[in-house]
């Protein structure tokens, strides 16, 4: 974490105000692969986020609500309301990247460093 952060607050001192808020729009247009590299950025964030929600499906959908009845029709549904309060959460955060670096930061850092030795210890 050192590491990264140290990258990053040298980068930000580098070129302060030049910096964007999302990193990819920084980079200028001068090489013949940058159109390559922002559509392999745009690729992963849009690839990802199925596999990321795909595990809070999982959890979500082994409550006793999807026991019973029609499980097939209940878990479209509950997954279309929860793609659309997430879309829509994203729309009202006027910052949302700067709120998902901020849970995501946290998170990863509960699973990467403090989860494991616990999770040993117990």
């Amino acid at each position: 974490m050192l590491i990264f952060g140290s990258i990053a607050t040298i980068g930000y001192l580098c070129f302060l105000n030049q910096t964007q808020q999302i990193i990819t729009v920084s980079f200028h247009a001068t090489g013949p692969y940058h159109g390559l590299f922002v559509l392999g950025a745009c690729s992963s964030a849009l690839i990802s986020y199925p596999l990321q929600i795909l595990c809070a499906f999982e959890i979500i959908e082994q409550t006793a609500f999807f026991r019973t009845g029609n499980h097939r029709i209940r878990s479209v549904l509950v997954r279309c309301l929860i793609i659309v309060a997430v879309a829509m959460v994203a729309l009202i955060i006027p910052n949302f990247t700067d709120f998902l670096n901020i849970v995501g930061a946290i998170g990863g850092s509960l699973i990467c460093l403090m989860l494991p030795p616990l999770l040993y210890n117990l």
